[in-house]
């Protein structure tokens, strides 16, 4: 708004050719001639006699006068000549370089007899200002009396700043032109109106606040000049005429305000069907009074003691804002009373903003960072920053019981993912596995929308989990039962990953909205769970363990559906656990019975190395020792038999205290066939002792008896009776014979379980866990 447009329009008759220029544009069209209307040879002409009409459409050269199709704006210059300019001829005029031209213009804006009709003001306008960019520096004033920081706050509302005149010429320009005013700003202390300083307490100097640097002129009173603690603002004096005065910032004084800009400002909260004007912008006038003028045909202005709406296209259109304390600017968010609108005629709230597209508005019209908006932090003056900051903005007829709706007929993908942090418990006796875990559920609800998500979703937290749709899992475990939870605790955030929606000046609150398509909800569950597993311990104690949970989505599934999300199952605990160690997490989906499942599987191996220090080895031990007792001397019967019992009953304890510690089963498990291999073989041991022994008795009594058998008997047995007699009338061959058989049993065992251990540790996960 209140930028100068140049643009000239010329007619070649000779050439066929339509000029246009606007500023540095040049666009040429070439005239299409029908030349059965105007004969072979005639010349083209410019028919006169008819009306000419300036910012107003016509549809017919009889035309008629349309309020709604009139030009609203300024005139600077019109020029109409009846001759055709060249084109450098026109863009010479459109710089304002003024060319020495044979010809002058028939029709001009001051010389013509162009008639007013309608709302027409006439004035007077500087060259220089039409010619240049440059917006000159104008002044508003404002009579009611405000301490220094609500002066400079109204400032800066509309982008402006406390005056701060730096020439003699101004100064006193300034003070002439408000001095009728004086009486409603001065009070004992006869301070004017504010200026744009600031005290430096540290070495007592004023600064300028526009950009803190030392004033290049001054002009205060001698007693007056000083900073002091009490003394930190300066206004100008009514009673010394062009004189300033330092003076506490708690007084109250006059505000005047410069402007090196023509600010633009918007209002918001109308519906999308209205008439008003939502860009507005002000300039100087004669009586230095704020007057917002809209782009098109608006304008607010106070009148009455209050400040008005009017339109000067539609006379229907009135509005009036109410007033809460004296001396309100609409700046800000404020109650108006609208009639004669496409909107309902009744009390609404207005945002009239000049904060730009990356600022948020406060109520009171001050601006701040929009990032700042809703960050746990008070950076508005009226804490307005911190209201209302739900970040999900939930439709009234949002059903939070309903899933979102299908897109494309396809079931709605829901994202899982498990982090297990710990393993609580493993009890082999109980069957029961303890976990801790985080659960994450994502997906997209295409009804909501959200209101200054960030980056980290960590922030960006919904209040009210009840307030929107959330899956519902149903956990079960491996006996197919259901699992027990203990929830910890239950937050829902929003991710944001795709870019805001278009702004929408419908409502006051410049939230930056993001869509639910594409910025998903995140449901984030911690919680303990304690399920069954069904322990396979053949192999115990070279077993492995796999369990596993199984999550199933209440909807079926044409409606939802569960999908991996990333890795799908971590475990960030410690692995190793007291008896077990956490070998790998799977993560397996799969659909039954119309229902989405997703298993989550964890198989555990046991750490068997402490029962080979802690059992086997010692067992081992103690049947070498066993073994060791056909070394004794064949007549220490009592002590071969001795040791070998009292072998075979530590055994057997040894036995009974490992069954204590491990869980029953109705099977046999691998140590307990380890135990029963070892008792049975020092038993056997025990038993060849004891042959032993018989023997060398009976070899003994062999000695004094004479056996007279028949020559025939002799000769049919001798074959039989030879092998027996040779090992068995020599009892230190067979006692050697099974010192010799017995650790090569024992090695036979230890391969056996060696191989059957090995293959339980390395077997392949089962195919009904994959």
């Amino acid at each position: 708004m209140f930028k100068w447009v140049h643009f000239g329009v010329g007619l070649n008759l000779t050439g066929r050719t339509l000029y246009l220029i606007n500023d540095d544009d040049e666009t040429r069209v070439s005239l299409k001639i029908d030349y059965s209307k105007i004969g072979i040879g005639n010349k083209l002409a410019v028919r006169g006699g008819g009306r000419f009409v300036l910012g107003q459409r016509l549809y017919s050269p009889e035309g008629g006068f349309h309020v709604l199709e009139t030009m609203d704006g300024d005139f600077a210059d019109y020029r109409l000549y009846n001759s055709f300019l060249t084109s450098s001829e026109i863009a010479d005029l459109l710089k304002c370089k003024n060319p020495s031209l044979p010809r002058q213009p028939f029709v001009t804006l001051t010389h013509s007899s162009l008639k007013k009709v309608g709302d027409i003001e006439l004035g007077q306008i500087e060259l220089d200002t039409v010619c240049s960019d440059h917006i000159p520096e104008f002044y508003l004033f404002f009579s009611d009396k405000r301490n220094f920081q609500d002066a400079l706050s109204l400032c800066r509302k509309i982008k402006g700043e406390i005056i701060l005149p730096q020439e003699p010429e101004l100064n006193e320009m300034l003070y002439h032109a408000f001095l009728p005013q004086r009486e409603k700003c001065q009070d004992i202390w006869t301070h004017f109106f504010w200026l744009g300083f600031e005290g430096d307490l540290n070495n007592r100097t004023w600064h300028k606040l526009l950009d803190r640097k030392a004033p290049e002129w001054f002009n205060f009173l001698s007693l007056y000049r000083s900073v002091t603690q009490e003394y930190q603002c300066a206004a100008t004096v009514s009673h010394d005429p062009y004189k300033w005065a330092a003076c506490p910032c708690g007084i109250e004084a006059c505000v005047l305000c410069n402007f090196t800009t023509h600010p633009e400002l918007r209002l918001r909260g109308m519906c999308k069907v209205s008439l008003l004007d939502k860009n507005y912008s002000f300039r100087e006038n004669d009586e230095y009074k704020l007057v917002f003028e809209g782009v098109w045909h608006t304008m607010i202005l106070f009148e009455d003691d209050t400040w008005v709406l009017r339109s000067r296209l539609y006379q229907n259109i009135s509005g009036r804002m109410i007033l809460k304390t004296r001396g309100e600017y609409p700046v800000g968010v404020h109650t108006w009373e609208l009639s004669g609108d496409r909107c309902a005629d009744n009390e609404t709230d207005l945002l009239l903003t000049s904060c730009n597209v990356t600022q948020y508005t406060c109520n009171d019209g001050s601006c701040i960072q929009k990032d700042a908006r809703c960050d746990l932090s008070m950076d508005c003056a009226d804490e307005s920053d911190e209201m209302d900051c739900s970040v999900v903005a939930v439709p009234a007829r949002y059903a939070e019981k309903i899933p979102p709706p299908n897109v494309f007929a396809e079931p709605l993908p829901v994202n899982i993912s498990f982090n297990i942090t710990s393993i609580k418990e493993f009890d082999l006796t109980s069957f029961s596995i303890g976990v801790d875990m985080m659960i994450t559920t994502k997906w997209e609800d295409r009804r909501l929308k959200y209101k200054n998500i960030r980056g980290n979703y960590k922030v960006n937290q919904v209040e009210s989990i009840e307030s929107v749709w959330t899956p519902k899992l149903k956990y079960r475990d491996g006996t197919l039962s259901a699992a027990k939870l203990d929830v910890h605790s239950e937050n829902i955030y929003v991710s944001r990953l795709t870019g805001a929606l278009p702004d929408d000046s419908t409502t006051i609150l410049e939230d930056i909205v993001y869509s639910g398509k594409g910025n998903p909800l995140v449901f984030e569950q911690e919680l303990t769970i304690d399920f069954k597993c069904h322990f396979r311990l053949q192999m115990y104690p070279f077993d492995r363990q796999v369990c596993f949970l199984e999550f199933i989505l209440e909807l079926t599934s044409d409606l939802g559906v569960l999908t991996q999300d990333g890795e799908g199952v971590t475990f960030t605990g410690k692995r190793v656990l007291l008896e077990y160690k956490l070998l790998s997490e799977r993560y397996r989906n799969y659909t039954r019975d119309s229902l989405s499942h997703v298993r989550v599987i964890l198989e555990f191996q046991n750490l068997y190395g402490y029962y080979i220090g802690n059992t086997f080895l010692p067992t081992i031990m103690l049947v070498t020792i066993g073994y060791t007792c056909f070394l004794f001397d064949l007549a220490d019967f009592e002590d071969r038999i001795m040791v070998s019992l009292t072998l075979l009953l530590v055994l057997a304890t040894f036995f009974s205290q490992v069954s204590l510690s491990i869980p029953r089963t109705a099977y046999l498990k691998l140590i307990d066939v380890w135990f029963l291999a070892l008792i049975t073989d020092l038993f056997a041991v025990i038993m060849s002792l004891v042959i032993v022994e018989v023997i060398r008795l009976k070899a003994l009594d062999s000695t004094t008896v004479i056996k007279v058998v028949p020559l025939m008997k002799e000769a049919k047995s001798s074959k039989f009776e030879s092998f027996i007699s040779t090992w068995f009338s020599e009892p230190n061959k067979l006692n050697m014979a099974f010192f010799y058989f017995y650790p090569i049993t024992l090695i036979v065992l230890l391969i056996i379980f060696v191989s059957v251990g090995g293959k339980s540790l390395f077997a392949a996960i089962p195919e009904e866990f994959r």
